[in-house]
């Protein structure tokens, strides 16, 4: 397990808005964190579409989500807007 506080400096640690944004990155790390831990590409490829409810500030908004990393190739999550992913996603190839 990591210490989130531990991997922003000291000096990063500003007031006002500058603390928010810190809160914000404190955040991501951990759920960047969480993600990596709980391993989704073992389970979930990227031929699957997410649905996914995200809620800041009190204000719930809708997207799709596609897990990537299944062929173990980069791992991640693709956070799309709206309710779908888009047209023509499933047709790409590098």
């Amino acid at each position: 397990m990591y210490a989130i506080g531990a991997l922003i400096p000291k000096e990063a640690q500003f007031s006002g808005l500058e603390r928010r944004k810190n809160q914000v990155m404190v955040v991501l790390i951990a759920e960047t964190l969480a993600l990596w831990q709980a391993e989704p590409w073992a389970r979930w490829s990227d031929e699957i579409d997410l649905a996914l409810e995200m809620s800041v500030g009190g204000e719930g908004t809708h997207h799709a989500a596609v897990v990537m990393g299944n062929a173990g190739l980069q791992r991640g999550l693709v956070v799309y807007p709206g309710e779908e992913a888009p047209a023509g996603l499933r047709d790409w190839h590098p």
